[in-house]
């Protein structure tokens, strides 16, 4: 299957999860306000923190070597399974010593119960990350798209249940949250053993487990210092004005985030790909798929900032009417990040430098700091936005440029769209409309 027609399917369901994560969104953020959203929102970026911090870059590195060398898929497997839990137990110890010490100070008026409850399902979202990462190199984009369409179902009809029927409030939401986790591992370790990972006499290779490794942590800063201006605004908001202003911006967020499932799509069915391509191949494609995605965001963001006033309102209720404006600040950073995104697939999967991305991600966690206790005090969540914003453009501006200047193209090449990209993606699109009518 074609990258195109690969990123046209995993769009498809993309979509479909899009439709239930909103509703999710849209139940949790009505039922909780504001404050209780909040709250649920700092559990969730604190499991997200816990997973990127634990997983030493091997979800990059189990990517690049599944997809390089797909016959010791089963080594790959059974060395990234085994690190999930020594990874948990050293984050455990560390973590726990840290929140013991200073979490009152880094999660300000956050329940403890909930901070070592994001302990506990660490090892589910360590695996559940390496996995995704595996079936992503060795394109299996139908599978892992599978998943997540038993997932979200699952968590909405929970939400219906507990949330929403019996009024359970955060409590039960987090307990949602882990029970959807726990709930995925187990699919996706069942799935392992139909997909030939698991069975057999299982070890762990020497030799291929330090190659991993060391991939892994020249790509670990990267993923670390990503998190940390994806996630700075949060903590600084919620340290400066509390957990109702963070289910503000979490709402916006959110809504923003979701915007780029597109992007994410188009980035899955290409990485595992670029490592294939000869230098000259990949330079063509990626100035094929920069061309696609630029128009394609600009045009769609236009769109929703158009409707952002009318589906905030309709969909969240007055409590989160300041939610449009931090909507509309958003978006502009969205589109400067799905081409860092895009990009980012040439730089791993083809020229093989995890350590500039590092680099380059640094520098962006230390602008988002900088902004953000510059501009949260004043503008609270505006000024959340606006410190993600400044440092997602000018992130785009130095990846694109890099880009720019190593592969020789021109801005013609790389932003103009043509005439044969809009008919390959409309004969894809069509191709795939027509197999569905085929197969009803």
């Amino acid at each position: 299957m074609s990258t195109l027609k690969l990123s046209l399917v995993g769009l498809g369901a993309r979509v479909i999860l899009l439709v239930i994560n909103v509703i999710s969104v849209v139940l949790l953020a009505r039922y909780l306000e504001p404050q209780g959203r909040g709250e649920y929102f700092l559990f969730q970026t604190l499991v997200s923190v816990l997973s990127v911090v634990g997983d030493c870059g091997l979800s990059q590195s189990a990517n690049v070597f599944v997809g390089r060398s797909a016959h010791r898929k089963k080594l790959i497997h059974a060395f990234v399974s085994k690190a999930a839990i020594i990874l948990w137990i050293g984050m455990s110890g560390i973590g726990g010593l840290v929140l013991w010490m200073a979490g009152e100070q880094l999660l300000h008026d956050f329940p403890a119960r909930w901070q070592w409850a994001a302990f506990a399902i660490l090892p589910c979202m360590l695996y559940a990350g390496f996995w995704n990462s595996l079936m992503i190199g060795l394109g299996e984009i139908p599978l892992l798209n599978g998943v997540q369409l038993v997932i979200g179902p699952v968590q909405l009809i929970l939400i219906l249940v507990l949330v929403v029927g019996f009024s359970g409030g955060v409590a039960s939401a987090v307990t949602i949250y882990l029970s959807t986790m726990v709930l995925q591992c187990v699919l996706m370790v069942a799935l392992s053993r139909r997909l030939g990972f698991l069975g057999g006499s299982e070890y762990v290779e020497a030799g291929l487990s330090r190659q991993m490794l060391a991939f892994g942590l020249r790509a670990y800063p990267n993923a670390i210092a990503t998190m940390g201006w994806m996630r700075i605004p949060v903590f600084v908001l919620n340290a400066f004005h509390g957990a109702a202003s963070v289910g503000i911006f979490s709402v916006a967020q959110q809504l923003a985030e979701r915007a780029l499932m597109p992007i994410q799509a188009a980035q899955d069915a290409i990485y595992g790909k670029m490592s294939a391509l000869s230098p000259r191949e990949a330079i063509a494609a990626m100035n094929r798929y920069i061309r696609i995605v630029v128009s394609g965001m600009v045009a769609s963001t236009v769109g929703a900032m158009l409707l952002a006033p009318w589906i905030v309102m309709a969909l969240f209720g007055p409590s989160y009417q300041p939610a449009v404006y931090v909507f509309w600040i958003l978006l502009v950073g969205v589109v400067f990040v799905s081409v860092s995104m895009i990009v980012s697939t040439y730089v791993l999967g083809q020229r093989g430098r995890p350590g500039l991305l590092s680099l380059l991600a640094g520098a962006n966690a230390c602008i988002c700091l900088a902004s953000s206790y510059w501009l949260i005090p004043t503008w609270a969540e505006m000024g959340a936005a606006m410190a993600l914003a400044l440092t997602q453009a000018v992130g785009a501006v130095v990846v694109f440029g890099l880009y720019w200047i190593t592969s020789s193209a021109t801005l013609r090449e790389t932003l103009l769209l043509t005439s044969e990209d809009v008919t390959s993606v409309l004969k894809q699109l069509g191709k795939l409309t027509w197999r569905k009518g085929t197969q009803s």
